[in-house]
């Protein structure tokens, strides 16, 4: 059954002996990161949808996260009226870089792509067929199909069909293209406010990378902090139609780095730690220099 690869993909990558299906731990680490760097203060008050559709989850893992935030003391629930901030956030804590929540499409993009690279997925298949073969429900299957049919990276005429190589290659050039508009401007409207902790814990990020040895270096992590990296960026600017674009556009980068497409080399990938932690050195100043130097990171990185 391919659905270990969904599976696996679903695991946390920031806490290795946290057991797997933990959702809602990491999860309620991802709320208090998410509280730290809107800077929230006592009696802020959240709600189950407003979660459910800003980390992508269901109401179940939510509500289990709250649970989870109740018993650690950082919050109250009220039946009816949701839940509130009774206590103060350590700042450079809660931007520690909570765990990366994986949504179930992401993961589904991720494993199909993986499957299509290892030669595990038929040439066309149907929405069942992946809902039977990945354990997930129909309409998350018929769901997915249809984001990579409108990202260019699938075709549907009754059954699904995997977008090749040079398709992949295409639309990433295309992407690519895109972010460097885009992420730019992002950058540039939310210069001033980039939290402080979040730039030094991103730097210790790609530092412990640069210095582990080249034959440990898990690809699906480093792929995961990129991602990451770019999506948090712009959420800064705090524009969510830019937001939802940057979604789809790593909706892309994930299902090029899973499917193959993309395989970097010891020394492509120690210029993509430098390339990112010079745009962290100009941040953590300030520097308006910032927005170029990434503009400059995307362009080296575009498919050839």
């Amino acid at each position: 059954m391919l659905s270990v690869l969904f599976e696996d993909l679903k695991s946390p990558i920031d806490d290795p002996d946290l057991p797997r299906g933990y959702l809602h731990v990491r999860l309620a680490d991802a709320i208090v990161g998410w509280l730290g760097q809107e800077g929230a203060e006592p009696g802020r008050h959240v709600t189950q949808i407003e979660l459910c559709q800003r980390f992508q989850v269901s109401k179940t893992p939510v509500r289990a996260a709250l649970q989870e935030l109740r018993r650690r003391g950082l919050m109250e629930l009220l039946p009816e009226r949701g839940a509130f901030l009774i206590q103060a956030l350590d700042n450079e804590a809660s931007l520690a870089d909570a765990p990366i929540v994986r949504n179930d499409v992401t993961c589904l993009v991720q494993a199909m792509a993986q499957a299509h690279r290892l030669g595990a997925l038929p040439a066309r298949f149907s929405f069942a067929y992946v809902a039977n073969q990945f354990s997930v429900s129909k309409t998350i299957a018929k769901d997915v199909c249809e984001k990579l049919e409108k990202l260019g990276l699938a075709a549907i005429a009754k059954r699904c069909t995997l977008g090749n190589a040079d398709a992949v290659k295409q639309v990433m050039m295309q992407s690519v293209a895109f972010r460097r508009l885009l992420e730019p401007a992002l950058l540039e409207s939310a210069l001033n406010r980039v939290p402080a902790a979040w730039i030094v814990q991103k730097m210790a990020r790609y530092q412990a990378i640069r210095k582990t040895s080249w034959m440990s270096v898990s690809m699906n992590d480093f792929n995961a902090l990129n991602v990451q990296f770019h999506m948090q960026l712009a959420a800064f600017a705090g524009n969510p139609h830019a937001t939802l674009a940057m979604r789809d556009q790593m909706l892309i980068q994930s299902f090029a780095d899973h499917a193959g497409h993309n395989s970097p080399s010891q020394a492509h990938i120690l210029i993509s730690i430098y390339e990112h932690m010079e745009i962290l050195g100009y941040l953590q100043k300030g520097d308006p220099a910032a927005a170029r130097c990434l503009r400059d990171h995307l362009g080296h990185f575009s498919p050839q």
